[in-house]
């Protein structure tokens, strides 16, 4: 039995891929690299400027959403998050509208 794995699609996933930061050129690099062996290239962010029919935008990945500042806020720079903001970023993380 073979047990080589047949990839076809890759994702980038990040809070913004778009512009000339770091993250965003480093994914333009490997983008290329990895279409010009065959792979198709897809984006999951909350900012982009991709091609949009390869990408899927969650506004809620982006570290400016203002929900995602409020936790972000009150998450960092404590020593103890509150259960409030704990129960939040759960919320978040469970919600099965915000899948991707």
């Amino acid at each position: 039995m073979d047990n080589q794995i047949n990839i076809k699609k890759v994702a980038f996933i990040s809070t913004r891929i778009a512009g000339t930061d770091g993250v965003s050129l480093e994914i333009e690099k490997w983008a290329k690299v990895l279409e010009r062996i065959g792979l198709e290239c897809y984006y999951i962010t909350g900012e982009f400027n991709r091609p949009q029919e390869r990408t899927h935008i969650i506004q809620e990945a982006h570290f400016d959403h203002p929900e995602i500042k409020s936790i972000s806020d009150r998450a960092f720079g404590c020593e103890l998050r509150t259960p409030k903001t704990n129960q939040r970023y759960n919320a978040i993380n469970q919600d099965p509208s915000r899948q991707a």
